[in-house]
């Protein structure tokens, strides 16, 4: 696959999970655990990314309930200023 279809595809797939996390507006922890990008089988794996770039954005549902949002080996990027800023206000529970 062309490199630039892939990012696309990868991108679409971590807008839809993105989406569907953020449909589950009840919870109230959310512990995310992977592992970053690595090559099994001969074939390549991406892990899911966080930022507002590839959907972070779409989690704000979540605000609601949620207490607890834990994040580990991802290649996660909420300690980006704009991803902090997100995240604070987001699940902030006096906004």
């Amino acid at each position: 696959m062309e490199p630039r279809k892939k990012i696309r595809k990868y991108k679409e797939i971590q807008f839809k999970v993105c989406e569907a996390l953020g449909r589950l507006t009840h919870l109230q922890e959310l512990r995310i655990d992977g592992e970053r990008d690595f090559e099994e089988d001969n074939r390549y794996w991406s892990c899911l990314e966080l930022t507002l770039q590839t959907g972070l954005d779409r989690l704000a549902p979540l605000r609601q309930n949620l207490e607890k949002l834990v994040v580990s080996g991802l290649d996660e990027g909420l300690s980006g200023r704009k991803e902090a800023e997100w995240n604070s206000a987001s699940l902030d529970p006096s906004q």
